[in-house]
């Protein structure tokens, strides 16, 4: 759930401290509101308040103290997640545990800091500033967003751009021939569009056994049916779906979910939260580099990956830890990544941009010996780089599980000893 985003976005946005100390709330309004530009820091000693100006919607990031006697921070975070599960949320606390930034991760904490001296202070103004501009970025995207497709919503344009493999068929013609498909569809059954378009779906969609995709889709009790069908990469279970495409019912939607993939991306997530246990089990950033490494191999099925850690000193992606296989493959040592490297494009655009960037079949990569590769980014720490020697392609799924694996490594990082140096 989130709170509504109204039609304007507001141009000052606003900050509340929420701690049981009166005086601690009244010491971090005065430095945030002065090292804020462009913030309205108030606070309260009352969680409860916090959560009715949240569901007002009159917050845009809260700064929480943990040990408060009637709603601890936790407790607190989890209320605002129910509320809004985008709106930052800093856990400022002195009492720091692992157990407590485990819990507060996995209730979805923007970010978790100790207090502890003047230093602390600043760290909290970064992190709140950083949220504060996340969170600016993410509205206007969000009403650019909701203005194009305004004036483009159509059906039509969210049938080409579902993932799910996807048909509309004539079901009133006898030999159900597809009107449509999405370009989901050709990728997973490696069709010809324009021989597929007026075909049967018989013969574009071999089930197996004694199923038929054609009963399916022209049963009109038929909602939703269990169907193996023949894919390139072998038989694939797929729930299929089918809707009425018109009035008369004629023309109907037919989109088939892999069951498979749904399973594999459930035991990948399992796998991926047992790494993450391990992750924030230790405070070594080298350690922390490697289970991430052998995650990215054990979990995801990359095998040469590697590690790159900013160098703000000289605006540098510098070499930092890698896999056994990487090592092995490569006959000379990595080299760092400059700024306007053309080499390193893209593992730039992934650091500057926070978004995870693909390649494959380019030649910058198959130098390296790879057909594939993903830029993940690590924070403000640096980079994780996935890389396949075979597949010509990084599906969204893998670049999904990948994210994953690079957040969660970022907010293990985020308080290691020696990630930064």
């Amino acid at each position: 759930m989130f709170a509504p985003l109204g039609d304007a976005i507001a141009s000052v946005q606003s900050v509340l401290v929420v701690d049981d100390d009166r005086a601690m709330v009244d010491l971090l309004t005065e430095r945030l509101d002065r090292d804020l530009d462009g913030a309205s820091v108030s606070g309260t000693t009352d969680p409860t308040e916090a959560v009715g100006r949240v569901e007002g919607g009159e917050t845009s990031c809260l700064v929480s103290d943990y040990d408060m006697p009637r709603i601890d921070g936790l407790s607190l975070l989890r209320r605002v997640r129910e509320i809004d599960d985008r709106v930052p949320f800093v856990l400022f606390t002195g009492r720091g545990s692992e157990e407590i930034a485990s819990d507060a991760i996995s209730a979805g904490v923007t970010d978790y800091i100790q207090k502890g001296g003047s230093e602390s202070f600043t760290v909290l103004a970064n992190s709140v500033g950083r949220a504060l501009s996340r969170r600016r970025a993410e509205r206007e995207r969000e009403a650019a967003r909701r203005s194009l497709a305004a004036k483009d919503a159509t059906l039509e344009s969210l049938f080409e751009s579902i993932p799910a493999p996807a048909l509309v068929v004539d079901a009133a013609e006898p030999t159900t021939p597809i009107d449509q498909l999405n370009p989901a569809f050709t990728r997973r059954f490696d069709v010809d569009p324009e021989r597929a378009l007026g075909a049967p779906i018989e013969t574009v969609v071999e089930a197996v056994g004694e199923a038929s995709v054609e009963r399916i889709a022209t049963d009109a009790s038929t909602r939703r049916a269990e169907l193996t069908c023949r894919t390139p990469a072998g038989d694939r279970e797929f729930l299929v779906t089918v809707v009425a495409a018109g009035d008369d019912g004629d023309e109907r939607y037919v989109v088939f979910t892999d069951i498979d993939e749904q399973k594999r991306i459930q035991r990948a997530l399992a796998d991926l939260h047992e790494a993450t246990q391990r992750l924030l089990a230790t405070d070594d950033a080298r350690e922390i580099e490697g289970i991430a490494l052998s995650a990215a191999a054990d979990v995801l099925g990359f095998p040469y990956n590697g590690t790159r850690r900013y160098d703000p000193a000289g605006d540098r992606l510098v070499p930092s830890e890698t896999t056994s296989e990487a090592a092995d493959r490569y006959d000379r040592p990595r080299s760092a990544y400059e700024r306007g490297d053309p080499e390193a494009i893209h593992a730039w655009r992934a650091f500057d941009e926070n978004e995870p960037v693909t390649v494959a079949r380019q030649s910058e990569i198959q130098r390296e010996g790879v057909a594939s590769k993903v830029y993940l980014p690590v924070g403000e720490w640096g980079l994780l780089t996935l890389s396949d020697p075979e597949r010509d392609r990084i599906t969204e799924t893998e670049e999904y599980l990948g994210k994953v694996l690079a957040t969660n490594t970022a907010a293990a990082l985020s308080g290691a000893d020696g990630a930064s140096e």
